[in-house]
């Protein structure tokens, strides 16, 4: 047994007996866990720097970064031990890497999500382990005895359980994305060699007359980078092709040996130029600013917790005592793409015996964030991280009432189609048929052309489809809207539902409600346009207008001027006289 005076703080603090919950519905069991979308492992270092789970329970990124590097140390430790190939090492590594962007190291112990890593990488590299000699070797060197652990021992089935426990947590948040692209095996391939060194086979030969004596050196200086780079969350930031490139290039400049850079770039299929730009791109990721308006009560908030699939807005509160202004940015994950949705809320629009200022205040709001741009714009030396404040679209949402349109609606709707993109969309559809449905769609379509209201045409950002496909989604302006972010199994498959008291409404099912149909076109096919359609179409008119009403003060200033220097001078001639 070991000596108690001597055990190392982990196990001082492994002795407190922190539990972790098998429930999953218990708050304990998600703790220290934050949310990140699936396939998505690679990040900013920047954000790195600021935003991980650690950093949020004041781990410094210094004290991250030694951690890592000693988690993934007793990882390599552990193979060593077990005699596991390198391979199981850096799948280990990158799982304990990638958990860390989920799980911060205040609440998960390096140690523990080491052991737990190299237990799931032995399993998915199909290199069978018995889990009782993982857990002799994990324990034996996190403790640093010499000696093998007892069987019978209390911290054996301690560790036991707990890397059981683990294992389920670990896979649940990897989205069970344990099998990442291995450099190793890339760049082993590359270089013709397989674990047990060159082979035979090996055609690089013709690039060096000294090449079979130096292979040995190049497989070793390889081997040793990789497991240095593993340490590291490099694997977080680079693809893994640029980091088999780079460990190739650097272990043959240490043995001597010059790759043609043809080669380089076959193997490890490296990205043009235009494919890194894309990458950096969807790496930024997008932007989409959208005013969300109506009567209380017509679903606002709903639909925006349902598109955001989080509350953003709070659905049981009263309206106010006077318009407000909202603003609110959600981060939404759609393809692997971060948008970052910018979302103002107008609460208490409408809602007023007497509303003659509502529209004046959101139409202000609008040439508001015009203004800014332009303002920007017009500045000698421009602010290159300045954000867009422009509204992209209004979202609109109207009360089907059977008679159409309310004046207010005209008089805001005609206001805010000629500097926006308005789409307007028919709320609480589920207290209606489908027969009353259509018969609302057609009352307010017949309304939106007899007063001249312009909305947006959807039919604009969908070239790649043919005009029957692209007139059905106009057929469907204004969207008929059931919102609701409750989830429930049906038939196997989850969906998001509305509970009503005659059953379940799926909302994702095109046949109950617009819902998918409408978020597809704003943060996908017409997301793009929306933006330039408000730049080169509502902005453009904006500022032009602006600065034409510039140039007119201008030349009025500049004609009183001169008037003014004309009678100075007349003045000064009857003076003389």
């Amino acid at each position: 047994m070991f000596n108690r005076s001597s055990t190392p703080r982990y196990m001082e603090a492994f002795n407190q007996k922190v539990e972790y919950s098998n429930d999953k519905n218990d708050s304990n069991y998600w703790e220290g866990v934050v949310d990140v979308p699936v396939n998505s492992w690679s990040f900013d270092l920047d954000n790195f720097e600021k935003v991980t789970p650690s950093r949020k329970v004041n781990i410094s990124f210094q004290d991250e970064i030694c951690k890592r590097v000693k988690g993934v140390t007793y990882i390599f430790n552990c193979c060593k031990q077990l005699r596991l190939s390198r391979l199981v090492g850096l799948t280990a590594a990158t799982i304990f890497h990638r958990f860390y962007m989920i799980g911060d190291l205040k609440k998960y112990h390096y140690y523990e999500i080491g052991a737990t890593s190299l237990f799931i990488a032995c399993k998915s590299e199909e290199c069978r382990r018995n889990l009782k000699d993982l857990v002799k070797i994990c324990v034996k060197i996190a403790v640093g005895q010499s000696e093998p652990i007892d069987e019978e021992s209390k911290i054996y089935w301690r560790w036991k359980d707990l890397i059981v426990k683990l294992e389920e947590l670990i896979l649940e948040n990897l989205n069970f994305d344990v099998t990442p692209t291995n450099p190793y095996v890339i760049t082993m391939n590359a270089l013709k060699i397989n674990n047990n060194g060159p082979s035979s086979q090996t055609n690089l030969e013709e690039m060096s007359e000294e090449w079979t004596k130096q292979t040995n050196e190049l497989f070793g200086n390889c081997t040793f980078l990789f497991e240095i780079f593993a340490r590291l969350p490099i694997c977080l930031f680079c693809p893994t092709n640029a980091v088999c490139a780079l460990i190739v290039i650097l272990s043959s400049k240490k043995a001597q040996i010059t790759f043609p850079i043809d080669y380089l770039s076959n193997e490890f299929n490296t990205d043009s130029t235009e494919e890194i730009r894309q990458r950096k791109f969807l790496k930024r990721g997008l932007q989409l600013s959208v005013m969300v308006l109506g009567q209380c009560g017509t679903g606002k908030s709903t639909f925006i917790n349902t598109l955001c699939d989080e509350e953003i807005f709070a659905t049981n509160r009263s309206a106010p005592a006077e318009l407000l202004l909202e603003e609110s940015t959600a981060r939404i994950y759609e393809g692997g793409t971060q948008i970052s949705l910018d979302i103002t809320m107008a609460p208490g629009f409408g809602d007023f015996i007497d509303n003659k200022t509502s529209t004046s205040k959101i139409v202000e709001y609008i040439d508001k964030q015009f203004e800014k741009m332009l303002s920007e714009e017009c500045r000698i030396q421009r602010n290159p991280k300045s954000k867009d404040t422009r509204i992209h679209a209004v979202l609109y949402f109207i009360r089907p009432s059977g008679k159409g349109l309310r004046e207010l609606d005209i008089h805001c709707m005609k206001e805010l189609g000629s500097r926006c993109n308005l789409i307007p969309i028919m709320s609480k559809s589920d207290l209606l048929t489908n027969e009353e449905v259509e018969l609302n769609r057609q009352i307010i379509m017949d309304d939106i052309k007899r007063y001249n209201i312009s909305i947006y045409d959807f039919s604009a950002c969908f070239d790649d489809v043919d005009e029957e496909e692209s007139s059905t989604i106009m057929d469907l302006v204004p969207f008929a809207m059931i919102s609701g972010y409750e989830r429930k199994i049906i038939d196997q498959v989850e969906h998001k539902v509305r509970n009503v008291p005659h059953g379940v409404i799926k909302i994702d099912d095109p046949d109950h409600s617009d819902f998918t149909i409408l978020r597809t076109c704003l943060l996908g096919a017409c997301l793009q346009d929306l933006k330039e359609t408000t730049h080169s179409v509502f902005y453009e008119k904006y500022r032009t207008t602006m600065l034409s009403k510039s140039n007119v003060i201008g030349i009025m200033e500049k004609t009183d001027e001169q008037s003014a220097n004309i009678i100075s001078r007349l003045s000064k001639s009857e003076d003389v006289i």
